[in-house]
């Protein structure tokens, strides 16, 4: 949208979300989660894309994230997408992440994670492909510029961490 503020614009994006998540919703229903292996890389993050703009159906969103974790754990989908589609609904929820992809800025300029079992998270990152927390946050706190305040239950386990794609 060129122009956020031009009503009709956003009526029409509206329909369109509402379109495709029925669409979607149909699809898992059906088929489960499209397989990478069968509707290529762009089929799959199309299909990730209607799935995370249907906030105004968050329990689809919850479907589509427990089908999409499916066919990531067979390799059949990306984990990064689940993991940006199951932390948004969840901060659309006002729940903890599960992932902890989005810090808030704190009043005083640190970043701080609200974090669903802080003791598993790196368990679950790993389960999904993701790099540990720790790279993570460092790299959140180095683009940002800010310090991070570490979750508590989360350990501080400093790491060789991937280089960033």
């Amino acid at each position: 949208m060129a122009n956020p503020s031009d009503k009709n614009a956003l009526d029409i994006a509206l329909r369109t979300d509402r379109d495709n998540t029925a669409w979607m919703r149909e699809v898992v229903a059906q088929c489960n989660w499209p397989k990478q292996s069968e509707v290529g890389k762009e089929g799959a993050m199309h299909a990730w894309l209607m799935a995370q703009h249907a906030d105004m159906s968050p329990d689809f969103q919850v479907a589509a994230a427990a089908a999409m974790k499916e066919a990531v754990l067979a390799g059949e989908a990306n984990g990064g997408a689940l993991s940006r589609l199951v932390d948004r609904n969840r901060m659309q929820q006002k729940q903890p992440q599960a992932y902890a992809l989005n810090p808030e800025v704190t009043p005083a300029k640190t970043l701080r994670f609200d974090i669903e079992d802080p003791a598993n998270l790196d368990a679950r990152r790993k389960e999904i492909g993701l790099a540990p927390f720790y790279c993570h946050a460092v790299e959140m706190s180095e683009s940002r510029k800010l310090p991070i305040e570490w979750p508590q239950g989360v350990l501080f386990i400093p790491t060789e961490c991937p280089e960033a794609e």
